[in-house]
């Protein structure tokens, strides 16, 4: 406790709390947030250098960043530190040696030294432990206290339940460096006026390093048993791209229209290397290689990609006001399967701009009026060896073997997005109002969709097949209004507004796939009939009144509640249950009803939302004051069927031995277990357990999702 109540008064609560048995200790108070978290600062350095001649120019720059971020978490003792150091450079080199030749040099290099303690969903993260402490659960052995709430021993100042203990935590390393080299050389040749050859050379390599270090013995509160005689996990990736664009560029007079004609050609090759490292259980302290555990573990890949591609396109334009472009593109891949060829992605779109023809008398005001139009392919490939039936290494003490890893599939070829468009761009009162407004209408077919083939081969893996149908429209609403244009200030307001429609037309009979990872806890997945990434999970039954009873399936009448005292399959009335809360209970006794709609035995198939908005935009003000002064204001919004998922408040809610550490969840708790209250006040506070806080495994989705609707202000 941190309040205003004396400190003997708040160890006696602690002695006594909910009926447990606390280790007497000097009395404290904890606040954690004050604890692990101070100022951050940082630093930045820039400077830079330009110049040249009429024959050449240059330019250098260089950039310093040292960011210290605000945790602190040094008198805990840990080697945990939340540190980010940055260096760029960049040149770019430019030289003429002929009126018609031109040649560039643009390289830039940047090195990233990141430095940071676990965080995010990590069990053994420093933030996580911290917000799921259990105050009430503290000790400290007598010995070992310092000052109130400080343990020089083994100890458990947070009350952590589970996993380790936040000192613990801050005993691990986690480390990462990157560097990334991109070049380009490019060369314009420019014979004629109108004809221009333009060739340009690229390579994009980027090096990452990591590693998390566990020391010997890191356990200092004696509370974790996570590998404690040490760990070392090291990883390394390397990237290397290269590039080659050519084109020519025509620019002429047909049937009395102005041609811009491009052909070129387009190829890529990807490169890419991961070798890493793991070992645990170190003979003694002092060891930080992975050499030196007992229990090796080596990882090594590589990939190899190339892609290439034709492409033609012209450009139209008849008096300056309508224009029309034509083109296509051809492309291969050697990740297509080998009886797939090559695909052709065309493309035309028109622009007219009546407003532009001489003699334009604006009708209401319509100072500027273009419309315009769109219709294009475009396409995604697979992934490098899905075309190809692999096997796995398989050890074991009899000696290495194989294992069936991917069927393969030959006639493997990329989906496929065809896409139209048209809108209105429109300026009135002489621009100072502007509109601006485009539909657009998306299909996907081929669709890469990992679908389960016939295990009586032995190949038990997803296999990504051409089987999947999306569809997809949406409309972009643009306004911008000049308010007030003055010599000595102005106001100018906008406002824009996105939406977007999804759903998935077909799967070619595949089941939904999960998708965001295995962690069975996020419930987002590709189902038919529904947006991509769509959320699924447990549901408590329903009034009858929305959702009347089936043959698998039950819904509650009035005055019935989503519980089952005597597991008879039939909903309690508020009179069972009161007289089941005649006693006082544990959260465990409690367990709601869950609903299965479709009766096919799967409590986790219900619809629960989908993980992004209808609508996403900003609107805001700038106002201009004399030469010296600007005031912007920004807001930003999302919502309409947008929901998240907030997990760590599931945790914190529900789970019984790390959770329960939310203020409605203890008072909810407190309540329930207290002999003192009433059935009455206990049939409240199961309520409001069944319909706000019960959450987690077998419930998954239960309570754990949120409206994502937000205003932001900037």
């Amino acid at each position: 406790n941190c309040g205003s109540a004396k400190s003997d008064t708040a160890a006696a609560r602690l002695s006594t709390f909910w009926g447990r048995t606390i280790r007497p200790f000097e009395p404290f108070c904890i606040n954690a947030s004050k604890e692990i978290l101070g100022l951050g600062y940082g630093t930045t350095l820039n400077g830079s250098v330009t110049g040249g001649t009429g024959g050449y120019t240059y330019f250098a720059s260089v950039r310093y960043a040292d960011e210290n971020g605000p945790m602190d978490v040094g008198w805990l003792g840990g080697l945990a530190v939340d540190k980010v150091r940055r260096i760029q450079g960049l040149t770019n080199l430019g030289l003429v040696p002929f009126n018609t030749l031109k040649l560039g040099i643009r390289m830039s290099y940047a090195d990233a030294l990141q430095q940071v303690p676990q965080n995010n969903n990590n069990i053994y993260g420093i933030t996580s432990l911290a917000m799921f402490a259990k105050p009430e659960l503290a000790n400290c052995d007598k010995s070992s206290l310092a000052s109130p709430g400080r343990c020089t021993g083994a100890g458990n100042m947070y009350g952590n339940a589970a996993f380790m203990t936040l000192r613990e935590a801050t005993q691990q390393q986690v480390e990462n460096r990157a560097g990334r080299f991109t070049g380009v050389f490019d060369a314009i040749y420019t014979p004629t006026d109108n004809i221009t050859a333009n060739i340009t050379f690229g390579v994009d390599a980027t090096d990452d390093r990591s590693f998390l270090f566990r020391y010997f013995r890191y356990d200092v509160d004696r509370f974790t048993g996570n590998n404690i005689t040490g760990q070392r996990n090291i990883d390394a990736n390397s990237d290397r791209q290269y590039t080659v664009d050519t084109k020519l560029n025509w620019k002429s007079r047909i049937l009395g229209m102005e041609s811009d004609f491009v052909v070129g050609a387009q190829g890529f090759i990807v490169k890419q290397n991961f070798s890493g490292g793991s070992n645990t259980n170190f003979p003694g302290p002092g060891l930080e290689v992975v050499s030196a555990g007992s229990t090796p573990n080596v990882t090594e890949r590589f990939v190899q990609t190339v892609n290439g591609g034709f492409f033609v396109q012209d450009q139209l334009g008849w008096r300056d006001f309508a224009f029309v472009t034509l083109g296509g593109r051809y492309d291969y891949s050697s990740t297509f399967g080998e009886n797939a060829g090559g695909v052709f992605y065309p493309k035309v779109s028109f622009s007219v701009v009546p407003s532009d023809r001489p003699g334009w008398n604006a009708p209401l005001g319509l100072s500027t009026f273009r419309i315009r139009g769109a219709y294009g392919k475009s396409g995604r490939q697979p992934n490098a060896f899905d075309k190809f039936t692999t096997f796995a290494p398989l050890s074991s003490e009899l000696g290495s073997g194989l294992a069936p890893s991917g069927l393969g599939n030959p006639d493997l070829r990329p989906e496929v997005s065809t896409e139209w468009e048209g809108g209105t761009e429109m300026g009135f009162l002489q621009n100072r109002l502007g509109l601006d407004f485009t539909y657009w209408n998306r299909k996907v077919t081929d669709a890469l969709v990992a679908k389960q083939f016939p295990v009586s081969g032995g190949f038990r893996n997803l296999q990504l097949a051409n089987v999947g149908v999306l569809a997809a429209h949406g409309y972009e609403i643009g306004v911008k209004a000049f308010l007030i244009q003055r010599a000595q200030w102005s106001l100018d307001v906008f406002g824009n507004a996105s939406y977007i429609w999804q759903k998935i037309v077909s799967m070619g009979g595949s089941p939904p796939l999960k998708v965001g990872g295995s962690y069975p806890r996020y419930r987002n997945f590709l189902k038919e009939g529904y947006a991509p990434g769509t959320l699924f999970g447990a549901i408590l039954p329903p009034p009858c009144s929305s959702r009347p009873a089936g043959a698998t399936y039950v819904c509650l009448n009035p005055g019935q509640l989503p519980f089952d005292s005597n597991r008879d399959g039939i909903p309690d009335t508020e009179a069972e249950v009161l007289a089941y809360l005649s006693q006082a209970r544990t959260m465990g006794n409690l367990d709601p009803m869950r609903f299965d709609m479709d009766g096919d035995g799967d409590y986790l198939d219900h619809y629960l939302g989908k993980p992004y908005p209808d609508w996403t935009g900003t609107f805001g003000a700038n106002l201009s004051l004399g030469r010296n002064w600007r005031i912007n204001t920004l807001f930003e919004y999302r919502g309409g069927n947008f929901t998240v998922t907030n997990l760590t408040d599931a945790f914190r809610n529900s789970h019984p031995t790390i959770g329960t550490n939310t203020l409605i969840a203890a008072q909810v708790e407190a309540i329930i277990r207290n002999p003192n209250s009433t059935a009455q006040q206990r049939l409240e506070a199961a309520k409001t357990w069944w319909y706000k806080l019960k959450a987690l495994s077998p419930y998954d989705g239960l309570n754990q999702n949120e409206d994502g609707s937000f205003l932001r202000m900037r």
